[in-house]
């Protein structure tokens, strides 16, 4: 199962490529092919990568070889300093804004009677009629009437909870803090070939409560040479949250220490903070999307046609393309046998994966 995901992740980003080039957005949205180094800052978790793509390519031989294992004085040729080790995988950037407007725009012109838009518009809640006389027995209440539907597709990540509460605690907001920072001419622009991920160990402090989640994230514009640097050092309650109305003081002025250091430079002055903001991810408590028709479990209603595509953990960019096309195909009732197993909701994954305990073990590990 391991190697269905990671191959179909793989899938995802060549579907990207294509979506791209059908809508003609190489350019405005700023798509760059590179490479990604993941650097890893312990021995303990760069042990531990190693091992788990020894085992990726002895199981999948064709798989082997997308992945380039770098030591400590390697990583320095490209400017990081301070870490074990590291990897070199393919990988690529996208300004996702102005794909998505792009891509939407183009198809709203070419289906006027078939598609709208409606901006501004929340629903609220869903009501089911078993009784309904048509195939459209759904109700969406929506802020701005209601609206009827045969088929309801929730694709609403993060904020899943608010209109199935069964999922809240199986699934649960995460909310991310993002800087972009100004290094001036302290260190070369490596926008055009690299962007990183920087692995650590969690951290736990209990005078102040607040965790390091493990990971930073991090590109570079070609055009300025700005960092875009983000990664989670806040308390649970600030992290496991869906209010984004706010940046946490205290997670920006993390990332502004700490993103100097990795390339060898000194963090006192910071870099200028060219900008920051938050926003609401969607977490599982296996770490897994959630792709599929909802039982009646999970949407408290007796009706079959509501549907989920969401949860992808931090890995949307990889996932979200081929989910948002299964979910899709499985409303027509059409086969998708490549979607991965563990990404649909059996009941054996509701019993023992899926679940509120899993969760909290899931956050509490990290403590």
């Amino acid at each position: 199962m391991a190697g269905n995901i990671a191959k179909f992740t793989l899938k995802n980003l060549e579907c990207m490529r294509g979506l791209i080039e059908e809508f003609d957005v190489k350019e405005s949205s700023e798509v760059q092919e590179l490479r990604k180094l993941r650097v890893f800052m312990t021995g303990e978790k760069f042990e531990a990568f190693k091992e788990s793509i020894e085992k990726l390519e002895g199981d999948h031989p064709s798989l082997k070889g997308i992945y380039s294992i770098l030591d400590g004085d390697a990583l320095k040729e490209y400017g990081i300093h301070g870490a074990v080790g590291g990897a070199l995988l393919p990988a690529g950037t996208v300004w996702p804004y102005r794909l998505v407007t792009k891509v939407f725009a183009d198809i709203l012109k070419k289906y006027p009677d078939r598609l709208t838009i409606e901006t501004n518009t929340p629903v609220k809640n869903v009501e089911y009629d078993a009784a309904c006389a048509t195939q459209n027995a759904y109700t969406l209440h929506t802020s701005r009437g209601p609206l009827r539907a045969g088929n309801v597709i929730y694709a609403t990540n993060g904020y899943t909870g608010h209109l199935l509460p069964r999922l809240r605690g199986r699934i649960h907001p995460f909310k991310g803090t993002m800087t972009v920072q100004d290094p001036g001419h302290s260190v070369s622009n490596q926008g055009e070939n690299i962007s990183w991920g920087f692995h650590y160990t969690p951290t736990y402090d209990a005078a102040t409560g607040r965790s390091g989640y493990g990971l930073y994230y991090l590109g570079q514009s070609v055009k300025t040479g700005y960092f875009y640097f983000g990664g989670e050092d806040a308390r649970v309650d600030e992290t496991v949250s869906a209010d984004d109305s706010f940046v946490g003081e205290h997670s920006v002025a993390h990332l502004r220490s700490v993103l100097p250091g990795f390339f060898g430079k000194d963090a006192s002055p910071h870099w200028k903070l060219v900008s920051s903001w938050s926003g609401i991810m969607g977490f599982s408590s296996d770490g897994l999307p959630l792709v599929g028709r909802l039982p009646s479990s999970l949407s408290g209603r007796s009706g079959q046609g509501e549907w989920i595509a969401a949860v992808f953990n931090g890995y949307g960019m990889a996932n979200c393309l081929l989910s948002g096309e299964a979910v899709a195909l499985m409303a027509l009732g059409k086969s998708v046998d490549w979607l991965p197993g563990a990404y649909r909701l059996g009941e054996e994954r509701l019993k023992s994966a899926l679940t509120e305990r899993e969760s909290v073990q899931a956050l509490t590990a990290k403590l």
